[in-house]
């Protein structure tokens, strides 16, 4: 049989959904219009079909294996008899399956986590890296340093705790790696467009990957001598070991992406001499490399140093002159990693200075125990009045007190006493106090930024003004973290996709999730109370010489956690990137367009193509096609 194509033109529809409605009624499905919520436009209806992707994630996800791809035209079909509806119970579950598990709702890369925790509960390690790397191309780097916000909600947790998802996911990379053949994405045909991506850091690989992985040929240009961003030089290696971030770097590579390391943007290579080479669109993703500096008496004195620059040298094994006593000041994970690489480059007394109370500290409460337990002394309500100096040379540092007060607006804001001072001798000090983007570079390239020098681009689109060019990361948005960064690498890619095709950056697109719905009533009685899983750490005394603190899970380990998943919603409805899987609560099975496969055999015409009234329908063999109605329109082809 010949493939079969849908092909749907969005100018042509008028979103009276008389096809969805007569789809529903012909093969007995309960009918609900489903409204596209637009930024800055009015609302859209829009027909939701399905895309019959290449890998087809929700094939993969399945845990019954109720959906494959037919062999002959590509067509993917769902098998209703294998269907279990995930764990569904009658009279109970419902709704529910059609929204979305909050574990993806919070993740910023929309990872279908109830999907690869379901596969590896089954012991399908391999499915389940597949399934990960649909949707992020870092799971060893995520595995080990993601904030995971998927966890805060886990619905597990109404039990006794969250999944250890992030461990899992270190699991399965880790997995991957060590059986010495990296699982490599499939690639689509090759399209016309090249891109050029400045910017090695998580969100410019993972555009790279994406736009990669549908056929685009994708450059990166880094100013650094190594890929990476500050996954790179500003993650420890005991956190992030160097062959892990080379091993998902490694795949990007296998995947054509040129990494070019050593180029600075701006001097080595401009928008000029790129689109010279034949660079069609170009996603800055340069991240915030520059120190924001203390504006405070004496900066220039030999033995203050800035948090980002010390990270890096250290990471890049440049010689840094540090004192036997380190001041940091600052309260983030900066300043926790810069305070443990102190103790590891041999510091003998450490002390973090914070201006506000440590249950304010930005950093995460882990880093903050892990910086105690390893010896670094935490020193609160103190703000620096001025470095102090002998010979040119840093002795200490005056500060002054400080505390968060509310005021009679209720509004919480910092107050100073200038006259309760505490001096502190240090050799160094280590500022660790915010990160800035590089403005020089911006202006030379004639890149909009605004007031704090981020780029200007819109939220969604991730374009700039400039024509062809789009920006995100934290250069966009300041500083984030990895997986949101990896969520704009993937905005970035679809935006470049659709400028490339002559699309709107904006129709069907939306917020993250200003679409999705979470799960907050799943069926959780049927399962047992079961103790979380934990990662064991390295023994204090052990840490300083090893390039890793965290272990990660044994095989068992990783199956005993994921079978702890309460499977909150639908598999499939987790994975559809393009949200298209519907969940019958009626017959508690998952729903999906097969094309009408079987109407075909038949020469007949499904009803989504005769009950149009704006003839904007076409399916079949897509050579049956009038000339030129391919124009303008959005083709699904299997």
């Amino acid at each position: 049989m010949a493939k079969v194509s849908l092909i749907f033109s969005q100018k042509d529809c008028c979103g009276c959904h008389t096809c969805e409605i007569a789809c529903k009624q012909e093969h007995g499905l309960p009918v609900g219009p489903r409204l596209v919520r637009v930024l800055e436009r009015a609302p859209l209806f829009m027909q939701y079909y399905c895309h019959h992707c290449g890998d087809a994630p929700c094939a993969l996800a399945c845990p019954e294996e109720a959906i494959t791809k037919d062999p002959d035209t590509g067509v993917v079909l769902l098998d209703p008899g294998k269907c279990t509806g995930c764990s569904a119970v009658e009279g109970r579950s419902g709704r529910e399956k059609q929204q979305t598990s909050p574990c993806k709702f919070n993740c910023p890369a929309g990872n279908d986590i109830q999907g690869f925790i379901g596969l590896t509960a089954g012991g399908k390690f391999t499915e389940a890296l597949r399934l990960l790397k649909e949707t992020s191309p870092f799971p060893s780097v995520c595995g080990r340093v993601c904030t995971f916000p998927c966890e805060s909600d886990c619905n597990r947790k109404q039990i006794d705790d969250p999944v250890s998802i992030r461990a899992i996911e270190r699991f399965l990379a880790d997995r991957n790696r060590a059986g010495g053949d990296a699982y490599v994405p499939k690639l689509q045909p090759a399209r016309e467009g090249k891109v050029a991506i400045v910017g090695s850091g998580p969100a410019g690989l993972a555009a790279a990957y994406f736009l990669a992985k549908n056929g685009y040929k994708a450059t990166v240009f880094e100013k650094l001598p190594v890929a990476g961003g500050m996954m790179a030089v500003g993650i420890p290696l005991y956190r992030l070991p160097r062959e892990a971030l080379a091993a998902d770097i490694g795949v990007i590579g296998k995947m054509g992406v040129e990494i070019k390391t050593g180029v600075a943007f701006g001097s080595d290579v401009t928008f000029e001499s790129l689109k010279k080479e034949g660079y069609g669109a170009f996603f800055l993703a340069t991240g915030l490399h520059k120190n924001v500096p203390l504006d405070i008496p004496n900066p220039n004195l030999k033995g203050i140093l800035n948090g980002i620059d010390f990270l890096r040298d250290t990471a890049l094994g440049n010689p840094v002159a540090l004192g036997r006593t380190v001041l940091v000041v600052g309260g983030g994970n900066v300043a926790m990693d810069v305070a443990m690489t102190a103790i590891r480059r041999g510091a003998g007394d450490v002390a973090i200075v914070y201006r506000r109370a440590q249950a304010e500290m930005p950093a995460w409460k882990r880093e903050v125990n892990e910086a105690v337990e390893e010896g670094i002394r935490i020193v609160t309500g103190l703000a620096p009045k001025q470095f102090l100096g002998k010979d040119g040379r840093l002795a200490g540092v005056e500060f002054k007190r400080s505390q968060s007060v509310r005021n009679e607006d209720g509004v919480v804001e910092l107050r100073f006493d200038e006259a309760d001072l505490t001096r502190m001798e240090a050799d160094t000090v280590i500022i660790a106090a915010g990160q800035a983007a590089d403005v020089p570079l911006a202006e030379s390239q004639g890149i909009p930024v605004d007031v704090e020098g981020r780029f200007i681009a819109d939220p969604v689109s991730l374009k700039t003004p400039l024509q062809g060019v789009f920006a995100g990361g934290d250069a966009l948005y300041g500083p984030r973290t990895v997986v949101e960064a990896i969520g704009s690498g993937k905005a970035a890619a679809v935006s470049i996709d659709r400028y490339f095709r002559g699309l709107d950056l904006l129709t069907g697109r939306e917020a993250r999730d200003a679409g999705l719905t979470p799960i907050t009533e799943p069926v959780k009685d049927k399962y047992d109370p079961a103790p979380r899983m934990e990662s064991a750490w390295l023994p204090v005394g052990e840490r300083m010489g090893s390039d890793e603190v965290q272990l990660g899970f044994s095989e068992q380990e990783a199956l005993e956690e994921a079978k702890r998943c309460i499977t909150c919603g639908a598999a499939c409805v987790q994975a559809c990137p393009y949200g298209v899987m519907q969940f019958n609560h009626e017959t508690l099975k998952a729903v999906k367009c097969d094309l009408c496969l079987d109407k075909r055999k038949r020469g007949e015409a499904p009803a989504c193509t005769w009950s149009c009234p704006a003839h904007c329908v076409y399916w079949g063999d897509a050579s049956e096609f009038p000339a030129g109605i391919n124009d303008g329109l959005q083709r699904i082809v299997p």
